[in-house]
């Protein structure tokens, strides 16, 4: 499959993070990209109990490899040792 608009690639990302089943905490994480990653927490909103979802820079490691602009998703799937 492939995703080729922005809209898209966070739909099919929040269907991706949906699919995991029960979760109990949600980050979400970004390279440069806090908006697009605040649109993205909005969309996985309900998802966790917790009534906000952290928006947190990805750390250098991750931004080199992946490139400014990327977004990603963290989670803790409800029941697993945190």
């Amino acid at each position: 499959e492939r995703v080729r608009t922005r809209s898209r690639a966070l739909k099919r990302l929040v269907a991706m993070v949906q699919s995991w089943g029960p979760l109990a905490e949600v980050a979400v994480l970004h390279a440069n990209a806090e908006d697009l990653a605040r649109e993205l927490a909005a969309m996985l909103e309900g998802l966790a109990p917790y009534p906000e979802i952290m928006v947190e820079p990805a750390g250098l490691a991750l931004t080199t490899h992946l490139g400014l602009g990327a977004v990603g998703v963290c989670a803790v799937q409800a029941g697993e040792a945190m």
